[in-house]
């Protein structure tokens, strides 16, 4: 059985979201650890 489009590109949406947050998460403490060491 096909899903509908709308649905797949919903869940496509989900799936881009997620990642990309957890890449903005990396990239939160990874800024955040290079502010501590500039501090430092």
């Amino acid at each position: 059985m096909l899903q509908p489009p709308c649905f797949l590109f919903l869940n496509l949406f989900a799936t881009a979201l997620s990642s990309f947050s957890e890449l903005l998460r990396d990239f939160t403490s990874s800024s955040l650890s290079f502010k501590d060491s500039q501090q430092l």
